[in-house]
C-alpha cells in the first residue's frame, strides 16, 4: 500500500508516519505546489497511490485546490482522496467533497484518535 500526505507540518507528519508505520510505504509533501508537480512530471504516479492525504491549510495553494487538480490529472481518479484537517467548518467539508475527496477526517487531537486513523482511512477506501 503506497500513502502520500501533503501536510506541512513536521510535527503532524511525524505522529502520522508513527502511525502508518507498517501499513505501508508513505510518502511525503511539505506544499501543494510540490506535490502536484511531482505528480504532472510523473515522479509519483497517482495510479500507484492507494491513498493522498491533504491538509486544507497548506502555505500557498490549498489543500482544496490541490485534490481538484490532482483529480484531473491522469490517474487522480485512482487513489482514495481524504482531507486529515483541524478545521470543523461544513463549508470546508463541502468545498473538499466537491473538490473530490472521498472522506474528511478532523486531526486528532489524543493517542487514541491517532491510532484510530489507518482504521478510518480503510474504512473511506472500501465506501469508494
Amino acid at each position: 500500500m503506497q500513502i502520500a500526505f501533503i501536510e506541512d507540518s513536521d510535527e503532524d507528519f511525524a505522529l502520522l508516519a508513527r502511525v502508518f508505520k507498517g501499513h505501508g510505504t508513505i510518502r511525503r509533501w511539505s506544499d501543494a505546489e510540490t506535490a502536484l508537480q511531482a505528480f504532472r512530471d510523473g515522479d509519483a504516479d497517482l495510479r500507484e497511490l492507494d491513498t493522498l492525504v491533504v491538509d486544507l491549510h497548506l502555505p500557498g495553494m490549498d489543500g482544496i485546490e490541490l485534490i481538484a487538480s490532482a483529480r484531473a490529472l491522469p490517474g487522480g481518479d485512482a487513489p482514495t482522496v481524504c482531507v486529515l484537517s483541524s478545521s470543523q467548518s461544513p463549508v470546508d467539508v463541502g468545498r473538499a467533497t466537491t473538490a473530490g475527496a472521498d472522506g474528511y477526517l478532523l486531526k486528532p487531537d489524543d493517542v487514541g484518535g491517532l491510532r484510530a486513523l489507518p482504521a478510518q482511512l480503510a474504512e473511506i477506501s472500501k465506501r469508494r
